[in-house]
Parts: structure tokens; C-alpha cells; sequence
């Protein structure tokens, strides 16, 4: 599966390999988390550039949220 293209759920584009899950970007754009939101999450892959600037940025907003301390891994 590592030199096959697939299609990024998010922006279209191709990149190769398995991609990373699409978590947390669902349910920011939804508002909500609900099983489907969850299942869209792992059903449908991006690339890394979407992982990084899109799906991690809606992960820590969620947690911030959520009310867990997140931390750039400096020191404040």
C-alpha cells in the first residue's frame, strides 16, 4: 500500500501510503461528535499537509474545549 496514490478527503489532492485519519476535523465543522462523525474520521484520509494544517489544529481546539491544558511543548 506505500506507493499507492489515494485522494486526500479534504483538499483532493493525491499523496501515497494509508494518510492519517481525519478525527477531529469532522466534528469541529459539524459542532457536534456523533458515531458517524467518528466513523468519517477513520473511513476518510488526508494528506499530510491537510493533517497539519486542518485536522491537528481541530484536534487542540477540541480539547481545548473540552478543558484539557494544551501545551506547545515549551516552556511558559
Amino acid at each position: 500500500m506505500a506507493n499507492e496514490l489515494n485522494t486526500c478527503a479534504l483538499c483532493g489532492g493525491k499523496y501515497e501510503g494509508f494518510g492519517n485519519s481525519t478525527w477531529g476535523w469532522w466534528e469541529m465543522t459539524t459542532g457536534c461528535s456523533t458515531q458517524e462523525d467518528n466513523e468519517k474520521g477513520e473511513k476518510y484520509r488526508c494528506c499530510d499537509k491537510c493533517n497539519a494544517k486542518k485536522v491537528v489544529p481541530a484536534r487542540l481546539y477540541l480539547a481545548k474545549m473540552a478543558g484539557v491544558k494544551v501545551s506547545n511543548g515549551g516552556s511558559n
